[in-house]
């Protein structure tokens, strides 16, 4: 007779093996590219126009001369001449 045994566990199915050794760790990662200049600005915006200045006062009336003096330091005779004619 044929012997069955089915006792033939030879599979060596041991998942016992963790003696894996663990990886080497992975090289730094490269330094990133420097950024691109920024754009120049905007040009600011041109000024307002000054406002117009105020206009000056008006200058104040000059004294009034004295007759009598003037008419001794130009000649008052002759200017009293000119005046009656």
């Amino acid at each position: 007779m044929k012997n069955n045994d089915d006792d033939d566990d030879d599979d060596d199915d041991d998942d016992d093996d963790d003696d894996d050794d663990d990886g080497d760790e992975g090289d730094e990662g490269d330094e990133g590219d420097e950024g691109d200049e920024g754009d120049e600005g905007d040009e600011g915006d041109e000024g307002d126009e000054g406002d117009e200045g105020d206009e000056g006062d008006e200058g104040d009336e000059g004294d009034e001369g004295d007759y009598d003096e003037a008419m001794e330091k130009n000649g008052g005779d002759e200017m009293r001449r000119d005046e009656t004619r």
